[in-house]
């Protein structure tokens, strides 16, 4: 006979930091599956991930316990399942399918399950450790490009714009643009139009409402919280920026801080080919070896650690204080604009490739190993708490489950040694670079 749910998932954490947690975590999941034979085999990885995902996450089961379907799916994902999705959630006629649904309202809704529905899928097979870690991060960034087509199709239907050639190129920015997405992400977002359309309100109006399709709650929550303070001049710039005033600004304007971002930006939904050309256009011209920029981008990193980096006793700032991925994201950024090197075209400007690219290294420059293993704590402890967070307490109830998370049987003392040894390698090699003032001194 078929075990219940609760008796696999059960199986599966024994005696592990997560066994506690499942009961808790389950209790949703459990009561709407009472009676009911699990879909999920016992002894297999997804079960295996599954049990992980719940234990750690409350949310997760009370979210399994109204989408039954999902379980069903669950039931048959294997490694190749993140592809399969990828290309249906960035398929155009799929996309236009969703945006002729005619009901907003159930439209809206659709896409915030959609998101939900993607991220548990992810995270299972992530927790299971059926696919590698960057594998699931892409697929949770190609799933926020996929809600952003969707969202801009569904406003350009809603304002009778043809989004194929409307006025918008949508820009994604850092960790989007890289296809490094985790979870709990927002979207960092610039919004561009061409310079022949001479009615700059139309591509608001249709930037406003893209953004309010993906960001305003509805009965099933948000699908992204978008931040847009990347475009020219932050807050008090406008909200679209026309191709020319763009380049103008980034060319003549723009602070060394905002030539970093530049190098992390891809366009990803309207005019994509439009905006990815002017994107590569304005690379081109800030891209100029510098070699005196080190100081500069050192005196920066300071400010960061001082105003965002600082934590008590017990605490790690894994993110922005001194080691953290910060210091990566700034080597890696740095180093090209040092060289005057641009990434190569249909290159995803991913924190590696742009590493490996700035040390030219065809392998893992340092620190790139380093680099890895806090992603994974940022993905776990994101996951476990629930939101975005830039540091976690070693000494919190917390980190015995994200111990477990980040790998099977590890202790939180282990979890720790391993993140202070990462740490100090990745300030190691930041220091390095800057008192030699040059990136090549990684691989000195």
């Amino acid at each position: 006979m078929t075990e219940t749910l609760r008796a696999v998932l059960s199986a599966e954490v024994v005696g592990t930091p997560l066994a506690e947690p499942l009961e808790r975590a389950g209790a949703a999941l459990f009561d709407a599956y009472t009676d009911a034979t699990s879909p999920i085999a016992p002894g297999t990885q997804i079960a295996r991930g599954l049990a992980r995902a719940v234990a750690s996450n409350m949310e997760c089961g009370r979210y399994l316990a109204h989408r039954p379907e999902l379980m069903t799916q669950l039931s048959r994902a294997r490694a190749a399942t993140l592809a399969e999705r990828a290309s249906e959630l960035l398929d155009p006629a799929a996309v236009e399918r969703f945006a002729a649904g005619g009901d907003l309202e159930a439209s809206l809704d659709e896409l915030r399950l959609l998101r939900s529905d993607e991220t548990v899928l992810t995270a299972c097979l992530d927790l299971s450790d059926e696919v590698p870690f960057e594998l699931a991060s892409e697929h949770l960034s190609i799933v926020a490009e996929g809600c952003m087509s969707r969202a801009l199709a569904l406003a350009s239907q809603q304002l009778s714009v043809d989004d194929r050639d409307g006025p918008l190129s949508v820009v994604g920015m850092g960790k989007l643009a890289g296809r490094e997405l985790t979870y709990r992400s927002d979207l960092d977002l610039i919004f561009l139009y061409p310079d022949e359309i001479e009615d700059s309100q139309a591509a608001a109006k249709l930037a406003q409402r893209m953004i309010a399709y993906l960001s305003t709650p509805t009965g099933a929550g948000v699908a992204y919280e978008i931040d847009a303070r990347l475009r020219p001049s932050g807050r008090q710039g406008a909200l679209v920026t026309s191709y020319s005033a763009f380049s103008s600004y980034q060319t003549k304007r723009a602070a060394l801080w905002e030539h970093l971002a530049l190098l992390r930006a891809r366009a990803i939904s309207g005019r994509v080919d439009e905006g990815q050309a002017l994107l590569e256009r304005v690379q081109r011209q800030v891209v100029t070896p510098a070699r005196s920029l080190w100081p500069e981008l050192s005196a920066m990193r300071d400010r960061v650690t001082r105003e965002r980096g600082g934590a008590s006793k017990g605490q790690v700032p894994f993110k922005a204080g001194a080691g953290g991925l910060m210091d990566v994201d700034f080597l890696a950024a740095g180093g090209l604009l040092e060289r005057g090197t641009r990434l190569e075209q249909g290159v995803l400007p991913s924190v590696p490739e742009m590493l490996r690219a700035s040390s030219r290294s065809n392998g893992a420059p340092q620190p790139l190993d380093h680099y890895s293993i806090l992603r994974r704590l940022e993905a776990r402890a994101r996951w476990v708490i629930g939101r975005a967070v830039e540091r976690v307490s070693a000494s919190s109830d917390v980190f015995p489950v994200i111990s477990e998370l980040f790998r099977a049987g590890l202790s939180p003392e282990s979890l720790l040694s391993e993140i202070e040894t990462a740490r100090s390698g990745v300030r190691g090699a930041f220091e390095r670079v800057v008192s030699a003032q040059q990136i090549g001194a990684l691989s000195a």
